[in-house]
């Protein structure tokens, strides 16, 4: 095998092994900020022992954007806060002021992206993300 060959394969595995360890390294998130998660998505909350994941989407029945409603809609969906060596504990979130509590914190939902479309022919899941903040309960 050419010097060539030889470099770019060791650079082709080198990235197989580097990537996917790039992609679960959770991102860190401070209190009080707020911060982005995407579907499946993972954040360290700064200062505690406590992580948060996007877990699943339980309804978006959002009014679509290209549509007049007379109901804004709800999205909900659960993060599940994890505390180390702790049990993990779900907790759902909503457009509708849903709050929840977990490990001392508060988790309120800001945003959800993207916006709903009437008519939308792709059968490819929806790339979730939404804005978070968490708070430390007083």
């Amino acid at each position: 095998m050419s010097r060539i060959v030889r470099s770019v394969a060791a650079f082709v595995v080198l990235l197989a092994v580097a990537l996917p360890a790039a992609a679960q390294v959770p991102r860190v998130a401070a209190i009080g900020v707020p911060f982005g998660l995407r579907l499946g998505g993972e954040a360290a909350i700064e200062g505690t022992d406590v992580s948060v994941r996007f877990d699943r989407v339980i309804d978006d029945s959002r009014c679509p954007v290209d549509v007049a409603c007379v109901w804004a809609g709800v999205f909900r969906m659960v993060l599940v806060v994890d505390v180390g060596g702790a049990a993990p504990v779900e907790v759902e979130l909503d457009t509708m002021g849903a709050e929840g509590t977990a490990a001392g914190l508060h988790f309120v939902l800001l945003r959800v992206k993207p916006g709903r479309y009437a008519m939308v022919g792709s059968g490819d899941p929806v790339p979730y993300s939404v804005l978070i903040r968490a708070d430390r309960l007083q």
